[in-house]
């Protein structure tokens, strides 16, 4: 976040969150309600693509601006820096998420590569139509369960998925090249993932494992099953601990065997199920 931003955030109740991903940055804004303000701040050099849901106004001089009352989505190149921009947010609740890479690094992925050329030497570009809709699934707010190399793949996962997006909405996709031989790496990826449901596995270790890019695995693996990476990890892991605890064990070695602490499976674990672990059996029972 730049300097500006902070001092803003900090006054409007607005928190923060980032984390690296390959040379570049992800990061994640949320507030559940605050006041309204403005700031400016100078833009750094490189490729910024942002997503959001807020009342807010933004404009750039030389790239142009948004105005939005709902979800809105862009992809921005800057080509220097030193390019300002001036925000108004209105009062009420603001999340955003976006992914930022440094000019210097921009074409050491092909994916990125390839939305630079297609949004270069243009002002802010929007995005519409099916990256309108996940808007709400990248800013969903995160659960305090998730922590250390998990809510890194988590966030990870969701700017490989927003970066997919807006490669294939400005007609740079990668196509259904081989599709065949792609769904049948998402299978080997769905195996690997149930062989290490305790361990923190990472998309990139995943896509280095089965021998494809992390933005293959992102998209193909939703089109093959219809979850993301990350979402089908969560269930498997809930869905775990519920055979274990069905079989005797006590939450927290269910826990521990699936990768959770106690406290973090009983909030993931009422979240997805409705109850908390300890009324499993208490549940099945009525169910019967």
């Amino acid at each position: 976040m730049t300097r500006e931003f902070e001092e803003f955030a900090e006054q409007a109740s607005v928190s923060n969150e980032e984390t690296g991903f390959d040379a570049g940055v992800v990061w994640y804004s949320h507030r559940d309600d605050g006041p309204a303000g403005s700031y400016e701040a100078y833009i750094p050099a490189g490729l910024h693509i942002s997503c959001g849901v807020a009342h807010v106004r933004t404009y750039s001089k030389h790239l142009g601006g948004f105005l939005a009352r709902g979800p809105v989505a862009n992809v921005l190149y800057v080509p220097e820096d030193g390019i300002g921009f001036s925000t108004e947010l209105q009062a009420g609740p603001v999340s955003s998420f976006g992914y930022y890479v440094p000019i210097d690094v921009v074409h050491d992925s092909e994916l990125v590569a390839d939305i630079v050329r297609a949004v270069k030497n243009k002002p802010l570009v929007p995005l519409n139509a099916q990256t309108l809709r996940a808007v709400p699934r990248f800013v969903s707010t995160v659960g305090d369960e998730f922590i250390g190399k998990s809510r890194e793949a988590m966030f990870q996962s969701r700017a490989m998925e927003l970066c997919a997006l807006a490669s294939t909405e400005l007609g740079r996709g990668s196509g259904r090249v081989r599709l065949d031989r792609v769904r049948k790496k998402m299978y080997q990826v769905r195996d690997c993932i149930e062989a290490n449901l305790s361990s923190d596995v990472t998309l990139d270790e995943l896509a280095r494992r089965n021998g494809i890019s992390t933005r293959v695995l992102t998209s193909a693996f939703r089109d093959t099953f219809g979850e993301s990476v990350y979402s089908l990890i969560t269930r498997r892991r809930l869905e775990e601990a519920a055979v274990l605890i069905e079989a005797g064990a006590s939450v927290a070695s269910a826990a521990m065997s699936v990768g959770y602490t106690p406290n973090g499976l009983s909030t993931a674990f009422a979240r997805h199920f409705g109850y908390p672990p300890s009324q499993l059996l208490n549940h099945k029972r009525r169910m019967a």
